[in-house]
Protein backbone atom coordinates (compact mmCIF):
# COMPACT_ATOMS: atom_id res chain seq x y z
CA UNK A 1 0.00 0.00 0.00
CA UNK A 2 1.75 3.41 -0.77
CA UNK A 3 0.30 6.64 0.91
CA UNK A 4 0.83 10.18 0.86
CA UNK A 5 -0.43 13.05 2.72
CA UNK A 6 -1.44 16.45 1.64
CA UNK A 7 -4.42 19.42 2.64
CA UNK A 8 -5.38 22.26 0.72
CA UNK A 9 -3.33 25.19 1.69
CA UNK A 10 -4.85 25.93 5.37
CA UNK A 11 -3.94 29.91 4.46
CA UNK A 12 -6.29 30.08 1.48
CA UNK A 13 -9.66 28.16 3.55
CA UNK A 14 -9.00 30.30 6.74
CA UNK A 15 -9.37 32.72 4.46
CA UNK A 16 -12.74 31.87 3.28
CA UNK A 17 -13.99 29.89 6.07
CA UNK A 18 -13.47 26.68 4.62
CA UNK A 19 -12.36 23.79 6.62
CA UNK A 20 -9.51 21.81 5.48
CA UNK A 21 -9.18 17.79 5.58
CA UNK A 22 -7.07 16.36 8.02
CA UNK A 23 -4.62 14.58 5.69
CA UNK A 24 -5.07 13.90 1.82
CA UNK A 25 -3.85 11.76 -1.53
CA UNK A 26 -3.04 12.68 -4.76
CA UNK A 27 -3.55 9.79 -7.53
CA UNK A 28 -2.23 10.65 -11.32
CA UNK A 29 -4.00 8.44 -13.85
CA UNK A 30 -1.90 7.50 -16.64
CA UNK A 31 -3.06 9.72 -19.14
CA UNK A 32 -2.23 12.59 -16.63
CA UNK A 33 -5.25 13.59 -14.53
CA UNK A 34 -4.38 14.50 -10.89
CA UNK A 35 -7.11 13.76 -8.48
CA UNK A 36 -7.39 14.59 -4.74
CA UNK A 37 -8.44 12.22 -2.00
CA UNK A 38 -9.31 12.18 1.09
CA UNK A 39 -6.90 10.40 3.30
CA UNK A 40 -5.34 7.86 1.85
CA UNK A 41 -5.55 5.36 -0.95
CA UNK A 42 -5.19 2.15 -1.03
CA UNK A 43 -4.35 -0.91 -3.35
CA UNK A 44 -6.47 -3.46 -2.99
CA UNK A 45 -5.90 -6.42 -5.55
CA UNK A 46 -6.59 -5.06 -8.89
CA UNK A 47 -8.03 -1.53 -8.16
CA UNK A 48 -7.20 1.40 -6.48
CA UNK A 49 -9.38 1.98 -3.85
CA UNK A 50 -10.11 6.12 -2.44
CA UNK A 51 -12.31 8.37 -0.71
CA UNK A 52 -13.58 11.73 -2.98
CA UNK A 53 -13.47 15.03 -1.21
CA UNK A 54 -17.02 14.75 -0.94
CA UNK A 55 -16.78 11.52 1.09
CA UNK A 56 -17.79 9.27 -1.43
CA UNK A 57 -16.20 5.65 -1.38
CA UNK A 58 -14.80 5.57 -5.03
CA UNK A 59 -11.98 2.99 -7.24
CA UNK A 60 -9.99 3.04 -10.45
CA UNK A 61 -8.54 0.08 -11.78
CA UNK A 62 -4.67 -0.21 -10.79
CA UNK A 63 -3.40 -0.40 -14.57
CA UNK A 64 -4.93 3.15 -15.06
CA UNK A 65 -2.67 4.67 -12.24
CA UNK A 66 0.57 5.97 -11.85
CA UNK A 67 1.65 4.94 -8.58
CA UNK A 68 5.35 6.85 -8.70
CA UNK A 69 3.64 9.44 -10.08
CA UNK A 70 1.15 9.78 -7.38
CA UNK A 71 3.62 9.85 -4.47
CA UNK A 72 5.63 12.19 -6.26
CA UNK A 73 2.52 14.38 -7.07
CA UNK A 74 1.81 13.80 -3.08
CA UNK A 75 5.20 14.54 -2.38
CA UNK A 76 5.26 17.89 -3.78
CA UNK A 77 2.03 18.77 -2.30
CA UNK A 78 3.69 18.48 0.62
CA UNK A 79 6.41 20.68 0.09
CA UNK A 80 4.13 23.64 -1.45
CA UNK A 81 2.55 23.26 2.08
CA UNK A 82 5.21 23.09 4.45
CA UNK A 83 7.09 26.21 2.16
CA UNK A 84 4.32 28.25 0.62
CA UNK A 85 4.94 30.63 -1.33
CA UNK A 86 4.81 34.66 -0.89
CA UNK A 87 1.26 36.05 -2.39
CA UNK A 88 1.76 37.88 -5.14
CA UNK A 89 2.17 42.22 -4.92
CA UNK A 90 -1.54 43.88 -5.73
CA UNK A 91 -1.59 45.54 -9.21
CA UNK A 92 -2.64 49.09 -8.36
CA UNK A 93 -5.17 50.31 -10.52
CA UNK A 94 -7.30 52.89 -10.78
CA UNK A 95 -10.97 52.85 -10.77
CA UNK A 96 -12.67 54.57 -13.30
CA UNK A 97 -16.69 53.88 -12.83
CA UNK A 98 -18.73 52.28 -10.67
CA UNK A 99 -21.68 49.93 -11.78
CA UNK A 100 -24.17 47.30 -10.98
CA UNK A 101 -25.09 44.29 -12.96
CA UNK A 102 -28.06 45.98 -14.17
CA UNK A 103 -25.71 48.25 -15.80
CA UNK A 104 -23.86 44.77 -17.92
CA UNK A 105 -24.43 44.71 -21.39
CA UNK A 106 -25.61 41.64 -22.67
CA UNK A 107 -24.74 39.88 -26.13
CA UNK A 108 -26.17 38.10 -28.39
CA UNK A 109 -25.58 35.73 -30.21
CA UNK A 110 -24.61 36.01 -34.21
CA UNK A 111 -28.03 35.76 -36.36
CA UNK A 112 -27.23 33.09 -39.15
CA UNK A 113 -26.08 34.19 -42.74
CA UNK A 114 -29.01 34.95 -45.36
CA UNK A 115 -30.33 32.00 -46.58
CA UNK A 116 -29.33 28.83 -44.04
CA UNK A 117 -31.30 26.81 -41.81
CA UNK A 118 -31.07 24.37 -39.16
CA UNK A 119 -30.21 21.04 -40.32
CA UNK A 120 -33.52 18.97 -41.17
CA UNK A 121 -34.73 17.23 -37.79
CA UNK A 122 -32.52 19.00 -35.76
CA UNK A 123 -33.82 21.88 -33.42
CA UNK A 124 -31.64 25.45 -33.93
CA UNK A 125 -29.32 25.64 -30.80
CA UNK A 126 -27.34 28.45 -29.23
CA UNK A 127 -24.37 29.22 -30.26
CA UNK A 128 -22.04 28.89 -27.45
CA UNK A 129 -23.68 25.03 -27.19
CA UNK A 130 -20.87 24.14 -29.56
CA UNK A 131 -18.39 24.86 -27.66
CA UNK A 132 -20.03 23.38 -24.07
CA UNK A 133 -17.13 22.84 -21.21
CA UNK A 134 -17.70 19.90 -18.46
CA UNK A 135 -17.23 22.31 -15.58
CA UNK A 136 -18.85 25.80 -16.30
CA UNK A 137 -20.00 29.14 -14.25
CA UNK A 138 -23.47 28.63 -12.80
CA UNK A 139 -23.77 31.45 -10.52
CA UNK A 140 -21.58 34.11 -9.92
CA UNK A 141 -21.51 38.00 -7.51
CA UNK A 142 -19.86 40.90 -7.17
CA UNK A 143 -18.71 41.62 -3.09
CA UNK A 144 -17.02 44.65 -1.97
CA UNK A 145 -14.37 43.92 0.08
CA UNK A 146 -15.02 44.07 4.21
CA UNK A 147 -11.67 46.63 4.54
CA UNK A 148 -12.62 48.64 1.22
CA UNK A 149 -9.40 47.21 -0.32
CA UNK A 150 -11.30 46.05 -3.50
CA UNK A 151 -13.71 43.46 -4.53
CA UNK A 152 -14.43 39.66 -4.73
CA UNK A 153 -15.67 37.96 -7.38
CA UNK A 154 -18.08 34.75 -5.88
CA UNK A 155 -20.33 32.42 -7.44
CA UNK A 156 -20.48 28.65 -8.14
CA UNK A 157 -19.05 26.16 -10.66
CA UNK A 158 -21.27 23.13 -12.08
CA UNK A 159 -20.02 19.75 -13.60
CA UNK A 160 -22.35 19.29 -16.40
CA UNK A 161 -21.08 16.03 -17.84
CA UNK A 162 -21.52 12.23 -16.46
CA UNK A 163 -18.19 11.95 -15.65
CA UNK A 164 -15.82 12.97 -12.57
CA UNK A 165 -13.99 16.23 -13.31
CA UNK A 166 -10.98 16.92 -11.42
CA UNK A 167 -8.07 18.98 -11.55
CA UNK A 168 -9.99 22.05 -11.94
CA UNK A 169 -8.59 25.51 -12.26
CA UNK A 170 -11.11 28.74 -12.54
CA UNK A 171 -9.23 31.93 -14.14
CA UNK A 172 -11.59 35.21 -13.73
CA UNK A 173 -10.32 38.54 -15.70
CA UNK A 174 -11.72 41.90 -15.21
CA UNK A 175 -12.27 44.61 -17.67
CA UNK A 176 -13.37 48.18 -17.58
CA UNK A 177 -15.42 49.95 -20.12
CA UNK A 178 -12.59 50.58 -22.65
CA UNK A 179 -12.12 46.73 -22.58
CA UNK A 180 -8.84 47.01 -20.71
CA UNK A 181 -8.14 44.18 -18.51
CA UNK A 182 -8.14 45.16 -15.01
CA UNK A 183 -6.56 41.84 -13.65
CA UNK A 184 -6.73 38.85 -13.75
CA UNK A 185 -6.83 35.91 -10.72
CA UNK A 186 -6.94 32.01 -10.34
CA UNK A 187 -10.10 31.72 -8.00
CA UNK A 188 -10.10 29.60 -5.06
CA UNK A 189 -12.11 26.54 -4.67
CA UNK A 190 -14.07 24.97 -2.15
CA UNK A 191 -13.33 21.12 -4.21
CA UNK A 192 -10.83 20.70 -6.82
CA UNK A 193 -12.72 17.59 -8.08
CA UNK A 194 -16.45 17.75 -8.71
CA UNK A 195 -19.00 14.35 -9.37
CA UNK A 196 -21.55 14.30 -12.12
CA UNK A 197 -24.48 17.24 -11.48
CA UNK A 198 -22.20 18.42 -8.44
CA UNK A 199 -21.14 22.04 -8.06
CA UNK A 200 -18.44 23.89 -5.84
CA UNK A 201 -17.84 27.39 -4.58
CA UNK A 202 -15.63 29.88 -5.46
CA UNK A 203 -14.00 32.87 -4.28
CA UNK A 204 -11.75 35.60 -6.58
CA UNK A 205 -9.66 38.47 -5.10
CA UNK A 206 -9.41 41.86 -6.70
CA UNK A 207 -7.39 43.91 -4.37
CA UNK A 208 -7.61 47.26 -5.61
CA UNK A 209 -9.93 46.76 -7.85
CA UNK A 210 -13.82 48.81 -7.05
CA UNK A 211 -15.12 48.43 -10.71
CA UNK A 212 -15.38 46.87 -13.86
CA UNK A 213 -18.24 46.44 -16.88
CA UNK A 214 -17.04 43.09 -17.80
CA UNK A 215 -16.21 39.59 -16.10
CA UNK A 216 -14.80 36.90 -18.19
CA UNK A 217 -13.94 33.73 -17.24
CA UNK A 218 -11.91 30.42 -17.94
CA UNK A 219 -12.10 26.99 -16.73
CA UNK A 220 -10.39 23.87 -17.55
CA UNK A 221 -10.33 20.25 -16.28
CA UNK A 222 -9.41 17.18 -16.81
CA UNK A 223 -12.55 14.31 -16.94
CA UNK A 224 -11.86 10.98 -15.15
CA UNK A 225 -14.42 7.45 -15.07
CA UNK A 226 -14.83 6.15 -11.68
CA UNK A 227 -16.28 3.40 -10.60
CA UNK A 228 -18.26 3.37 -7.03
CA UNK A 229 -17.05 0.73 -4.34
CA UNK A 230 -19.63 -1.93 -2.88
CA UNK A 231 -19.08 -4.28 -0.36
CA UNK A 232 -18.81 -6.95 -3.04
CA UNK A 233 -15.94 -4.93 -4.93
CA UNK A 234 -13.99 -5.15 -2.16
CA UNK A 235 -14.54 -8.64 -1.57
CA UNK A 236 -13.53 -9.74 -4.84
CA UNK A 237 -10.76 -6.75 -5.04
CA UNK A 238 -8.76 -7.72 -1.36
CA UNK A 239 -5.09 -9.17 -2.03
CA UNK A 240 -5.06 -13.46 -1.43
CA UNK A 241 -3.38 -13.82 1.89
Amino acid sequence: MKTGQLSIPILLLAGWGLAAPASADWLVTREGARLETQGPWKVKGKLVVFTLADGSLSSLRLDAVDLPASDLATAQAKEVKENPPPPPEPVKRKSIVSLTDADFRKVEPPAPPPGTAPAPGKPEEPAEAASQQAVVVQTWDQVESSEGAGLFITGTVANTVDTLATNIELTVELFNEEKESLGTALAVLSATSIRPGGTAAFRAAFPNVFAFTEARFNVVSRNVIVTPTSDETDAAASPES
